[in-house]
């Protein structure tokens, strides 16, 4: 009995190691030979001692190998190899999905530039470039001057003898295009130059003892600020204030090249050749381009950095897999549109890079591209990602809407970004650059976009769009003044019909209040005469609309000033009580 079980423990101990050589798996060339010895195994008649011995015999005259694959060593290449791989890919795809890093970065902080002189911040003496942040308050002495640049890219410069408070500075962090930047004027002369407020809900605003000025969108100013005198000057565009001298109060808009004085009363009139000649003024007008460029240079130059494959090169096809791929595994509306948008920003940042290079064609189909994902976005967008969409895209379009200049190059770029407003306010920029031609386009663009714009009311639910007008009709003040800033030009005088133009565009709101009619524009001013007398067709369209009290005021004052006649447009300054303004301002 001991006899045979110390042979089974023999026969175990050689199989094992004959198992480990010659691992039955078909390839080995001793697989003819142990298939022998198995089946003689099994079909001989001897003792279990002569198997062993046959066994053994065999072991004898195979050569000792090493496994070529063991379990521990087959699991590090495959397993773990396959298991980095793949945390890799989804770091990869994933992480920028978690992204939400602003892009825009030209302005980071307040900042104070002594250009000459004494500057003082705090009462201490200052040098160079230093940091500023609310609360702050910053003077000048004789003979001195200084830059300030705020974190909404606009410019501040303070003459002699000039003291400032920053009251505000504020920075939307989920917006940082939404930016509101206001300052307190104690005394002296400041010149304002505000270059990049994209976001509607944006401002820039300087108050005085006599009042305030403030602006939404692109303009220059002067506010001059003594015992005996304020002054106020537009030199780019228009401004909304509020003014007070004794009982009189003006409330309204200020248009380029007019000049309010507000002593004993408020008194308004043309720059003067005198001002237009001062060394201040020409200096301040001419700095202004400097600032704009410079501005403008460090914004492409972020761009650039962040376009590292281009459309044309070899490897681009990896980027746009990489970017698709990223879109499958988004698996919510507001990741989606986030990737959406940030991809719109790639192929912005790739147009700017591209146009640098002076390759136009390929950056015309790239901004192509960039309004397709754009309007992706706008339809993978639920109703809770509206907010964040429109957050990333005034970003976006803040990183590209600053150039001052307007060769062929920018007009490409700026044409495959903003808002119609944005679009109108182009118009002055282009025609001091002797585009005529491109400031027409840009003004029919305006008058489409309007329209489409006023069109997609249609799929607003009718208890929504009292609302939705009021807040168009808020914006149609703000498109009238800059309109007739276009219409004084004079290169472009009888070539703008105002009139008309906003007419029309308020016959489409008070059609969306009829929604039947709203749904074939087209039809409807083929069918009326539009052209012919608009404010005919625009009072029986109002007269036969229901609308509620507060509309039908809002209405009234864009009317008015529609219709009102204006000699000059560039200084018409009759009263306008902007909505916007007259109920967030007390004096």
């Amino acid at each position: 009995m001991m006899k045979e079980l110390n042979t089974d423990i023999a026969k175990k101990r050689i199989w094992n190691s004959l198992k480990d050589k010659l691992p039955d798996r078909g390839f080995s060339v001793y697989q003819n030979e142990l298939s022998s010895l198995r089946l003689g195994v099994s079909q001989v008649k001897v003792s279990r001692l002569k198997k062993v011995q046959s066994k053994e015999s065999l072991l004898d005259i195979l050569p000792d190998r090493v496994p070529a694959f063991t379990p521990v060593r087959s699991f590090f290449p495959k397993k773990v190899f396959a298991f980095a791989s793949l945390c890799s890919l989804f770091s990869i795809l994933l992480v920028p999905v978690l992204r939400f890093a602003p892009s825009v970065s030209a302005m980071r902080e307040n900042t104070l530039q002594v250009v000459e002189g004494e500057v003082y911040v705090n009462e201490s003496l200052v040098s160079g470039t230093v940091a500023l942040q609310v609360g702050d308050k910053i003077a000048t002495g004789d003979d001195s001057m200084a830059h300030i640049m705020f974190i909404d890219d606009s410019r501040l410069t303070m003459g002699p003898g000039t003291s400032i408070n920053i009251v505000n500075a504020d920075l939307d962090p989920e917006n940082r295009a939404l930016t509101r930047v206001s300052i307190y004027q104690e005394s002296g002369r400041s010149f304002a130059q505000v270059v990049n407020l994209v976001s509607p809900e944006s401002f820039f605003e300087i108050d005085f003892s006599g009042g305030y000025v403030s602006t939404s969108q692109k303009s220059s100013f002067d506010v001059q600020v003594s015992d005996r005198l304020d002054l106020v000057a537009v030199a780019r565009n228009f401004v909304n204030m509020v003014v007070n001298s004794g009982e009189k109060t003006y409330s309204g808009s200020l248009g380029q090249g007019a000049l309010v004085t507000i002593s004993d009363g408020i008194n308004f009139s043309e720059i003067s050749e005198a001002m237009q000649e001062d060394v201040w003024w020409s200096f301040n007008l001419a700095y202004s381009k400097s600032y704009a460029r410079q501005l403008d240079e460090s914004y492409k130059q972020e761009n650039i950095e962040r376009a590292l494959i281009l459309p044309g090169n070899p490897l681009y096809f990896l980027k746009t897999f990489r970017e698709t791929v990223q879109v499958s595994f988004a698996f919510t509306d507001s990741a989606k549109t986030e990737l959406f948008v940030e991809q719109a920003e790639s192929r912005l940042n790739e147009a700017q890079t591209l146009i640098a290079q002076g390759n136009t064609e390929l950056a015309k189909q790239t901004l192509d591209v960039y309004k397709d994902t754009v309007d992706k976005a706008l339809a993978s967008s639920g109703e809770t990602a509206n907010a964040d969409l429109i957050a990333l895209v005034d970003e976006t379009q803040k990183e590209v809407a600053v150039s001052p200049s307007f060769e062929e190059s920018d007009v490409l770029l700026n044409a495959g970004i903003g808002s119609a407003s944005q679009k109108l306010q182009q118009v002055p920029e282009l025609i001091d650059a002797g585009m005529l031609d491109e400031a027409i386009l840009s003004l029919e663009s305006y008058q489409n976009e309007s329209m489409s714009m006023l069109a997609a009311l249609q799929d607003v639910p009718m208890e929504d769009r009292d609302a939705m007008l009021s807040k168009l009709l808020e914006e149609k003040l703000a498109d009238l003044q800059m309109l007739r800033v276009v219409a004084s030009l004079p290169e472009i005088q009888g070539k703008v019909d105002i009139e008309n133009a906003m007419l029309e565009q308020l016959s489409v709101m008070v059609l969306s209040l009829r929604e039947r009619e709203l749904q074939d524009l087209s039809g409807f001013f083929a069918t009326n005469d539009a052209t012919g007398d608009s404010y005919d067709l625009y009072s029986k369209l109002k007269d036969e609309a229901q609308m509620t009290q507060d509309l039908s005021d809002q209405f009234d004052l864009v009317e008015e000033q529609i219709i009102t006649p204006t000699e000059n447009v560039v200084v018409d300054v009759e009263t306008v009580i902007d909505p916007r303004f007259s109920d967030t301002h007390s004096n």
